[in-house]
């Protein structure tokens, strides 16, 4: 944990398929569409990955498999952008993703989720306020990806109660070395993340 930040090796997350796991995949249909399915992996190779070829609801037609390249999420050109806000100072997309973060003044650490992020920083969830021009290390967890150990400014937490318990949406500004290779990748999973949403969402509405 945050070890970039103190001169250690940071972990990597891992990628892991196993046969007989019941995975769902997204398959293109045209005109931008998409229809999803669940089928099981068969076979799982260094970069391949074999699952059954998908049927209705979710059970595989199981007629033959099906060789599928494994893609890691996601490539600047695998988003669409189209449907998305420019990226200038009200640059925000709505996200979940784990943060381990604790305040340079203590040896303390707590874990959260963000809220959202945007061009300079994150939203993040967190159940007390966290005061303002807090210092922060943070390690911010991209799902199948890397991790980005970075460090942040409290800028606000404004008490939410939406989920029906007492929480804050704390505003956090990165510090300017954040490299632009961790900030692009921050943003693509969050764009990634949205695209995928809004297809589910939109299945959904269609009643399928």
């Amino acid at each position: 944990m945050f070890g970039s930040l103190f001169g250690g090796k940071p972990k990597k997350a891992q990628f892991k398929l196993q046969p007989r796991q019941e995975v769902e995949v997204e398959m293109p249909v045209g005109n931008g569409a998409y229809e999803a399915y669940f089928v099981q992996v068969q076979e799982v190779h260094k970069k391949r990955v074999v699952l059954q070829i998908p049927g209705s609801e979710r059970k595989p037609m199981g007629a033959r498999d099906r060789d599928f390249d494994v893609n890691y999420p996601p490539k600047e050109k695998d988003v669409d952008e189209v449907n998305f806000p420019p990226r200038d100072d009200d640059f925000k997309i709505e996200v979940n993703i784990s943060v381990e973060f604790r305040a340079m003044s203590t040896a303390h650490t707590q874990v959260a989720k963000t809220h959202s992020v945007t061009n300079n920083g994150l939203f993040l969830i967190t159940n007390l306020p966290i005061p303002k021009a807090t210092q922060l290390l943070m390690e911010v967890e991209i799902p199948n990806g890397s991790e980005i150990n970075t460090k942040g400014k409290a800028i606000s937490s404004v008490e939410d109660s939406s989920s029906g318990r007492r929480q804050y949406i704390t505003e956090v500004e990165f510090d300017a070395d954040i490299s632009d290779k961790d900030r692009a990748a921050l943003i693509r999973y969050a764009m990634f993340f949205k695209a995928r949403q809004n297809r589910a969402e939109k299945r959904l509405a269609e009643g399928g």
